[in-house]
């Protein structure tokens, strides 16, 4: 699995971008703040923390690699257990993470709502699910943005 890359950032889309390594550009699926923190280093270097992902259908023959990457090891390690909650598929996580790790983490933690329903593609009855799904197992998170 490729667990880190490091390369310079030659492109940004619209809900990717591409790091150039080695005379290969790698596309990185990321998250929506992610993209919007990015948006002003095209054509440095950076490392993103990543998951490989395939997307299609597994009983299928056409699965597609993914790589998805943040910012920090300890935002993959969030994505990582909200994807694990039903009804979040790795492309609505990723779209959902438009607040910093810590903030999502908080709202999860205290059962926050109103802030998880503000997150694009989480409505009421999925905040409800994060929520029982998560609260008491993301202190981590929470306590790592403290300062």
């Amino acid at each position: 699995m490729i667990c880190r890359l490091t390369g310079r950032l030659t492109e940004i889309g619209e809900d990717s971008a591409v790091l150039e390594t080695g005379g290969l550009g790698y596309e990185v699926l990321l998250p929506a703040l992610a993209l919007t923190e990015l948006s002003q280093r095209r054509g440095e270097e950076l490392t993103l923390f990543t998951l490989q992902h395939f997307e299609g259908n597994p009983a299928g023959s056409h699965l597609v690699p993914r790589l998805i990457g943040f910012l920090t090891a300890g935002d993959r390690d969030f994505f990582r257990l909200f994807t694990r909650v039903k009804g979040i598929s790795f492309r609505r996580a990723l779209r959902a993470m438009c607040l910093p790790v810590p903030q999502i983490a908080a709202a999860i933690e205290s059962g926050d709502a109103r802030l998880l329903t503000s997150l694009p593609e989480i409505g009421k009855k999925t905040a409800a699910q994060v929520v029982a799904e998560l609260q008491g197992k993301l202190q981590a998170f929470v306590v790592a943005a403290e300062p």
